[in-house]
């Protein structure tokens, strides 16, 4: 799907839940994280998109976020 897109994805990192697709995604090789240990990467977009989502919030004009924002 990505390729068809123009973008080139030579690898994945990801948890124990994505083991069972690793032959679906062939050439592509897929990094599988133990339980106890961390993706540098992933952490590091994790808290990116954390911070933005908070600026956002604080940018809006409500007291309050309505229900029909969450």
């Amino acid at each position: 799907m990505y390729e068809a897109r123009g973008y080139n994805v030579p690898d994945i990192h990801a948890d124990k839940e994505f083991a069972c697709i690793r032959n679906d995604i062939l050439p592509i090789h897929m990094n599988i994280a133990d339980a106890d240990n961390h993706v540098p990467e992933v952490e590091q977009s994790i808290r990116t998109v954390k911070e933005r989502i908070c600026c956002t919030i604080h940018r809006l004009p409500f007291r309050r976020i309505p229900k029909i924002l969450v």
